[in-house]
């Protein structure tokens, strides 16, 4: 088993130009709006994660696989947005609509199982792994609702390696996992 915690911090800033199109209930434009607007983004977070396995031979050159992990992670972002100024020639107007302050919480299990033949030519693995996540992004400001979400999801893993000569192998594997998105893909913009 092992145990992981990271920290992060991370400061930027963007430029935002875009024009708007609205349109009424019968499709006939209503208005047209430019944005254009500079911000700066914050963002920092903790990550923790518990991972533990477990490896039980069957017969000769079998053996079963068992494996847990457990993160979770608390993550905050901000965005202060600034509209271009005509009067003053700067961006120096606050957007209020897209200026935000979001915390981010999530959390995975994953429970996987497989079974592995060792041979001297011939090494293969089956696998299958089910991933429990639970995610909360929250608008400090309570302006936009909060997203709550829980999902299940499972994902094969296979590989295969064959010994062909003293100085050739041919390996094929295939693995899938799910990644849950950050916070700055939650934020409204």
């Amino acid at each position: 088993g092992e145990f992981s915690q990271n920290n992060q911090h991370q400061t930027g800033e963007g430029n935002l130009y875009s024009l708007v199109k609205f349109y009424d209930t019968s499709g006939d434009p209503v208005e047209d709006k430019t944005i254009d607007q500079q911000y700066d983004q914050k963002s920092n977070g903790n990550n923790y994660g518990l991972n533990i396995s477990y490896t039980e031979p069957i017969k000769i050159n079998q053996v079963i696989d068992v494996g847990y992990s457990l993160t979770t992670s608390i993550n905050r972002s901000g965005r202060e947005a600034f509209d271009y100024n005509p009067l003053t020639g700067k961006y120096d107007w606050p957007d209020t609509l897209t200026s935000n302050e979001f915390t981010n919480r999530n959390t995975q299990q994953n429970f996987s199982m497989g079974y592995n033949y060792i041979g001297r030519k011939v090494q293969y693995q089956l696998g299958v792994s089910v991933l429990y996540s639970s995610l909360a992004n929250e608008s400090n400001d309570h302006n936009y609702p909060a997203i709550k979400e829980h999902f299940v999801n499972w994902s094969p893993r296979a590989s295969a390696f064959y010994r062909l000569a003293r100085q050739k192998n041919l390996q094929v594997q295939y693995s899938g996992n799910s990644m849950t998105p950050a916070t700055e893909m939650l934020q409204p913009i």
